[in-house]
C-alpha cells in the first residue's frame, strides 16, 4: 500500500526517481525495501523515454525478482561454433604454464550490463565523506579467497562502470595484497573506525540492483557499505583484462608454480593443459538444501570428453577442497595431475596457468578459470534461483568462452 501511494505521487523525471529511491532507502532500514524497490523500478521503466538508445541495459526488475524456475534445457556437447572461434591452442610448455595471467592473451570485447544508464544518474559535486566524493561504496573482508576476489572485482567494476568512488577496507586490502600485490583500489581511511563503517547504510548480498542504484547516486549522497559475497560478473567482465592485471600472483607464488611444472615437465610436453576444479564439502549441503544436485561423475566424463575430442593430447590438472575425494575419483588415470593442496593461492595459481578449464560450482573454481583465460566448461543445466555463477548469468554478462554442457 505504501509503495502504491508513493508511486502515484511521482513524476517520470529524474527527481521523481531520486525521491523514490531515497524513500525506499529509508524504508529499507525498516526492513521493507525489497517489495518497494520493485514497485519503483516497475514505475520508472514504464515511464522511460523510448527514443533514447540504451545498449545492454537490463530491466532491473528481472534481477531483483530472481529468475523464474524453469526446466533446464537439454544442452548438447556440440557447442555453437560462434563460441569456439579461437586461435588453435598451442601445446603447453614450461614457459607457457608458468606465465602470469597478465602475460596471457586478453581479449574482452563487451560492455558492462548496466541497470541504470547515464541520463538516470545523479551527481553531488562537493559532497564529501572523509575527503571522498559521494556517493562512495566500500566493501569489507568476508569469506575465503574466491569470495574476497569477488568482493574486490565487484567493487572494481562498479567504480569503473559508474565512475563512482570505491574503497576496500584495510582487512581486505591486507589479505589480497600479499597474494596479488598489483591491486590498485585504495583501502578506506583508517580514521574510520570499525563501528563507524558498520553503521553505514548497507547494500545487500544477492540483490545486485541496490549497489548500482547507490553508485548512480539514486540513493543519495552517502557512503555505503556493501555486505555479503557479491560477484557481479555483469559489471566487472567488461574490464576483464584489467581484472587479470589486478589479480597477478605475487612472485613467490609464481615461483612455486614454476617449480611445480618443472617437476612434471616430462608429462606436459606438447600437451594442452586443462585445469579442473571440483568444489565439494560446504556446497554439498548448500546445493541439496536448494533442491539441486551437485555435478557428478557423469558431468566429469562429459567435460573431459569435450576437451579430448577437441585436442589430440590433453592432461587434466585437478584440484578440490576435498583432496581425498578427487584422488579416489581419478585414481590411476595417466592423463590426470593433482595440484599440491598446500594452500588455496598456490592451487589457484597452478590451475590459472593452464590453457583451458573445467569448473563445477563456487567462486574459487570460477576464478581459476577466469584467470586462465581459455575455454571454460561448466554445468549448463545447474540452476538455483539468484545463484550468481550459472548459465543465465554467464550469458547475460557476455562470457562467450564459458561453454555449458549437461551433467547427465
Amino acid at each position: 500500500m505504501l509503495a502504491t501511494s508513493m508511486l502515484r505521487t511521482l513524476s517520470g523525471t529524474k527527481q521523481g526517481l531520486l525521491s523514490c529511491y531515497q524513500s525506499l532507502h529509508f524504508v529499507r532500514l525498516c526492513g521493507q525495501l525489497h517489495c518497494l524497490r520493485l514497485g519503483c523500478y516497475d514505475y520508472f521503466f514504464s515511464k522511460s523515454p523510448t527514443n533514447l538508445q540504451r545498449p545492454r541495459v537490463v530491466n532491473i526488475v528481472t534481477t531483483l525478482r530472481g529468475f523464474q524456475e524453469a526446466e533446464p534445457e537439454q544442452l548438447s556437447v556440440q557447442v555453437a561454433e560462434s563460441k569456439l572461434q579461437l586461435a588453435e591452442s598451442k601445446p603447453s610448455n614450461i614457459s607457457l604454464v608458468t606465465s602470469r595471467p597478465l602475460e596471457k592473451k586478453c581479449n574482452v570485447s563487451t560492455e558492462p550490463v548496466l541497470s541504470i544508464v547515464p541520463w538516470q544518474r545523479v551527481t553531488y559535486p562537493g559532497k564529501l565523506w572523509k575527503g571522498l566524493q559521494l556517493p562512495m561504496i566500500t566493501i569489507g573482508s568476508s569469506g575465503r579467497l574466491g569470495n574476497l576476489m569477488g568482493n574486490y572485482a565487484s567493487i572494481f567494476g562498479l567504480g569503473r562502470a559508474y565512475n563512482t568512488t570505491v574503497r576496500i577496507d584495510v582487512a581486505l586490502q591486507k589479505q589480497l595484497a600479499k597474494i596479488f600485490p598489483r591491486i590498485t583500489i585504495p583501502s578506506i581511511d583508517t580514521n574510520a573506525s570499525m563501528a563507524e563503517l558498520q553503521s553505514l547504510p548497507y547494500l545487500g548480498n544477492y540483490v545486485y540492483g541496490d549497489k548500482e542504484a547507490a553508485a548512480a547516486g539514486l540513493l543519495g549522497a552517502h557512503a555505503f557499505l556493501a555486505k555479503g559475497y557479491p560477484i557481479e560478473i555483469q559489471l566487472f567482465h567488461a574490464y576483464g583484462c584489467e581484472i587479470r592485471n589486478e589479480f597477478t600472483f605475487a612472485p613467490d607464488i609464481q615461483e612455486k608454480v614454476r617449480q611445480f611444472w618443472l617437476a612434471k615437465k616430462n608429462l606436459i610436453t606438447d600437451t594442452v593443459l586443462v585445469g579442473f576444479h571440483i568444489r565439494r564439502k560446504d556446497y554439498l549441503k548448500y546445493v541439496k538444501h536448494r533442491g539441486e544436485q551437485m555435478p557428478n561423475q557423469t558431468y566429469y566424463s562429459n567435460a573431459m570428453k569435450f576437451y579430448k575430442d577437441k585436442f589430440s593430447k590433453v592432461v587434466f590438472v585437478v584440484g578440490s577442497d576435498d583432496t581425498k575425494y578427487i584422488k579416489g575419483e581419478f585414481k590411476g588415470r595417466p592423463d590426470v595431475i593433482f595440484v599440491p593442496g598446500k594452500s588455496p593461492e598456490e592451487d589457484m595459481a597452478i590451475l590459472a596457468s593452464c590453457n583451458h578449464s573445467i569448473i563445477t560450482v563456487g567462486t574459487f573454481g570460477f576464478w581459476t578459470a577466469y584467470l586462465a583465460g581459455g575455454l571454460v566448461v561448466y554445468p549448463g543445466d545447474f540452476y538455483i534461483p539468484n545463484y550468481p555463477l550459472q548459465k543465465d548469468r554467464y550469458e547475460r554478462a557476455g562470457m562467450d568462452l564459458f561453454v555449458p554442457i549437461p551433467r547427465t
